[in-house]
């Protein structure tokens, strides 16, 4: 039976969703599509300082490797590069900005969240 990836992930972000929306996080944008990829999704942490980027990686907890693995360097490199370009196309969000990952694991429904992973 073929896993459908795309439907996967998309259930991965929506509990990242939901669990930033609980942890007082406002979302602002999902899926934000640019020439060299996506951001999964943009919010505004919940002191309303920061403007956050975040990564949203979907697996199973016995899966050989965490998820996060899957955000290597040169995923790191090209989210600040997203990033870059998201921010240059909105001049009004004036605020510092955070990355931050999220995994989600699909089969027993734990979330972890890393802040700030590229500090």
């Amino acid at each position: 039976m073929k896993i459908d990836t795309k439907r996967l992930g998309q259930q991965g972000e929506d509990s990242a969703v939901n669990h930033l929306v609980k942890k007082n996080y406002r979302i602002v944008e999902r899926n934000v599509r640019l020439t060299m990829g996506e951001i999964d999704i943009v919010a505004v942490d919940p002191t309303g300082a920061y403007l956050v980027f975040v990564e949203v990686k979907s697996g199973k907890e016995d899966d050989d490797f965490p998820a996060w693995i899957h955000f290597d360097q040169k995923k790191r490199k090209k989210y600040v590069a997203l990033a870059q370009t998201y921010l240059a196309r909105k001049p009004d969000a004036k605020k510092d900005i955070r990355f931050d990952l999220i995994t989600v694991f699909l089969d027993t429904q734990k979330i972890e969240h890393f802040e700030d992973v590229l500090g």
